[in-house]
């Protein structure tokens, strides 16, 4: 993954876009897990992995 492809991701994360109901909850627990397991590393995309893992988490708490 390049910086350029990081960046692009990171605007992604930080756009203020309406919420759209894309995913089940169960589908959105398994992303959770995916994104915590890829985010174990410690480069930036592991950052940006744990990121959204926890966005993610926080709104599914929420529900």
């Amino acid at each position: 993954m390049t910086d350029d492809d990081l960046d692009a991701l990171h605007a992604l994360l930080d756009t203020a876009d309406p919420r759209l109901p894309l995913v089940t909850a169960g589908e959105a627990r398994a992303a959770v897990a995916l994104l915590a397991y890829y985010g174990r590393g410690g480069d930036e995309a592991a950052r940006l992995a744990r990121r959204w893992s926890a966005n993610v988490a926080r709104r599914l708490a929420a529900e």
